[in-house]
């Protein structure tokens, strides 16, 4: 089993300005759960967020946003990792 710590990110749509990065961040760093869409716009796979980060670090507009709650997460199984993680059943979210 594995402690992670992690934080949710917003997403601002109003500061977006379709470039990508963010989608690149997460391709190359972290676990691909970010797309553009046909307006330019990013979706989202939220099932799958590890909550790295790597968005906030690369977008230039600030369009995405960590939010100040920080979260735990007990999960059992899988591999964690910023490269190919597999995220294992999680067992308990909790806040502090």
């Amino acid at each position: 089993f594995g402690i992670m710590g992690s934080a949710k990110m917003e997403y601002h749509t109003e500061r977006c300005i379709g470039c990508g990065a963010c989608v690149r961040a997460c391709q190359h760093h972290a676990t691909r759960v970010l797309s553009l869409n046909a307006d330019n716009k990013v979706d989202k796979d939220t099932c799958c967020c590890v909550g790295c980060g790597e968005c906030v670090i690369a977008c230039p507009t600030g369009a995405w946003t960590r939010k100040p709650t920080k979260f735990y997460r007990v999960t059992l199984g899988g591999r964690s990792g910023k490269q190919y993680p597999r995220m294992g059943k999680i067992f308990l979210n909790w806040i502090t």
